[in-house]
């Protein structure tokens, strides 16, 4: 194993390997597309924003001291608002919900894996993002919440749900991304090769030519003996003709 190697002696290993790295990079991109376009199911996204307002009552004044403190109360339920939301029999009314939508979600199973509720920035209002398999199917987790928010917020507190941005049906896939995931690709079969490469180079320890050896024993060379063996001919070393009284057989060693 060679005890140091240069950022030159790198570069010079990936430059005489070049073909072999370019190669298995290419391997790489291709599989990783193939493995995109055929083994990967297309996830389709649809988003909705609600906002968590103040439950006025009829006679026109606030059910707290003013608007300013009312906007306060509100901020400070959002996060319970997510909680509540996001809890486990909320889902239950989302399926039911979809069900009454569309009877064929009747063994569609909606879960806090396909709906990610969010606050936007320091608003008081949510975003809500669902993501599955098919595009309709998104859309309508999207108004199922809706219904569902609608039901369960007011229960927390003097607040309700109001919407504010309607979902649109998804007409592309969100994932996965072919181009994201190629270029991930490329660049793992570029790094992984490149490693492979300059790791082999490293463990060898075959002495190339007399600088070689006399750079790493620490010695002065003072001559070196040719190779004679035959590229060709790779079973001898050498090869001569007899004279014609041994009837012109080759010998070798």
């Amino acid at each position: 194993m060679k005890d140091e190697i240069t950022l030159k002696g790198l570069f010079e290993i990936i430059k005489s390997k070049i073909l072999i790295i370019i190669s298995a990079t290419v391997l790489v991109t291709t599989a990783a597309a193939v493995i995109t376009k055929f083994y990967i199911s297309p996830e389709y996204t649809s988003s909705i924003k609600l906002c968590v307002v103040g439950d006025f009552d009829t006679e026109g004044g606030s059910s707290v001291s003013n608007e300013n403190s009312t906007i306060n109360y509100v901020k400070n339920l959002i996060e319970t608002c997510i909680e509540t939301l996001n809890a486990q029999d909320a889902y239950v009314q989302i399926n039911s919900n979809l069900r009454e939508l569309n009877a064929s979600y009747e063994n569609t199973n909606i879960d806090s894996s396909n709906v990610r509720i969010e606050q936007v920035g320091n608003s008081n209002v949510l975003r809500v993002t669902a993501t599955t398999e098919n595009a309709q199917l998104s859309y309508d987790t999207c108004q199922a919440f809706e219904t569902m928010a609608k039901e369960r917020v007011p229960i927390i507190g003097e607040v309700q749900i109001e919407k504010i941005d309607s979902p649109v049906l998804a007409t592309a896939p969100s994932s996965p991304n072919m181009l994201k995931n190629c270029i991930l690709g490329a660049l793992i079969g570029f790094v992984v090769s490149c490693g492979i490469v300059i790791l082999i180079e490293m463990l060898d320890n075959t002495v190339k030519d007399g600088a070689e050896t006399a750079r790493q024993l620490d010695i002065l060379l003072l001559c070196e003996i040719p190779d004679f063996y035959s590229a060709t001919e790779r079973e001898r070393y050498y090869e001569y003709k007899l004279n014609s009284g041994t009837g012109g057989k080759k010998r070798g060693r």
